[in-house]
């Protein structure tokens, strides 16, 4: 069954409407694209710690000074470079899907 006028236009106004709604909400995907990119660069210089020096400072630093750093507890970095990793995980595995999606 064709449309009416009316119909039509009502539909493409929730579409108007739609796309006012998502325009400024793509534009901030770029932001957090900028944002990733920053705190991945961040999580690898704490990788690059945690490979290579983590290991020295907790063999030669006495106790009661690797208290006073988070960073020297057993888990803390390891789990929030993990945590970094699982993220991005996700986001490559949805945006995979919505290119799939696409073609």
């Amino acid at each position: 069954m064709d449309e009416t006028l009316d119909q039509k236009l009502e539909r493409l106004q929730q579409i108007q409407d739609l796309f006012d709604e998502v325009k400024p909400e793509v534009e901030g995907l770029m932001n957090i694209f900028v944002q990733y990119s920053t705190v991945s660069n961040k999580v690898k210089q704490l990788q690059e710690f945690y490979q290579q020096d983590w290991m020295d400072f907790y063999d030669n630093l006495p106790v009661a000074e690797q208290d006073k750093f988070e960073i020297m507890g057993q888990d803390a970095l390891w789990n929030l470079i993990t945590d970094h990793h699982r993220i991005a995980h996700r986001f490559m595995r949805h945006i995979v899907n919505q290119i799939t999606q696409e073609e």
